[in-house]
């Protein structure tokens, strides 16, 4: 091996080994977590893993970190023109949250896709935020999946409504 193939090699190790150094830099202060007096990780996650309905009125933790929403009058169905919304689940987990619906037009017209105004309200009925979520294109009778998602943890949401846009 010549002096320059030698400096190349150890060049490279020498790059190799800073990288790895970097890396485990930067994982290690992003994998810690601080937990607060409350028993919530700083990212806002419950450092329990045993589900606990006690700690917040409408949700329900799951060991693996999903979090459900047991709201009775989020849970119950929703119409929106001729859209029944039935079947609604409230999820979250890492911040994100989503609901889940069946949406069935049980008028006997067509609905054409249609951007609507979902409005999550806490426990005091007050607007915790405002999505705007594509209702599907539905022949009359017909059911499909309504998704929702939403960029933030609101899953201590007491209810919803949808309106026109």
């Amino acid at each position: 091996m010549t002096q320059k193939e030698r400096k190349v090699v150890f060049t490279l190790i020498g790059i190799m080994a800073l990288v790895l150094i970097l890396v485990l830099i930067v994982k290690g202060v992003g994998g810690k977590k601080e937990v607060n007096a409350n028993g919530l990780s700083s990212n806002g996650n419950s450092s329990n893993q045993v589900a606990n309905t006690n700690a917040e009125q409408y949700v329900t933790s799951l060991e693996n970190g999903i979090k459900i929403n047991n709201s009775e009058q989020l849970n119950n169905s929703k119409k929106y023109k001729n859209i029944e919304l039935s079947d609604i689940q409230f999820t979250s987990q890492d911040g994100r949250s989503m609901l889940l619906a069946k949406a069935k037009n049980v008028g006997n017209t067509h609905h054409d896709a249609e951007i609507v105004k979902l409005t999550i309200l806490d426990a005091t009925n007050q607007e915790m935020t405002v999505i705007y979520p594509v209702l599907p294109k539905m022949a009359a009778g017909e059911t499909k999946q309504f998704y929702a998602e939403i960029t933030a943890d609101v899953i201590k949401a007491k209810d919803f409504k949808i309106e026109a846009k």
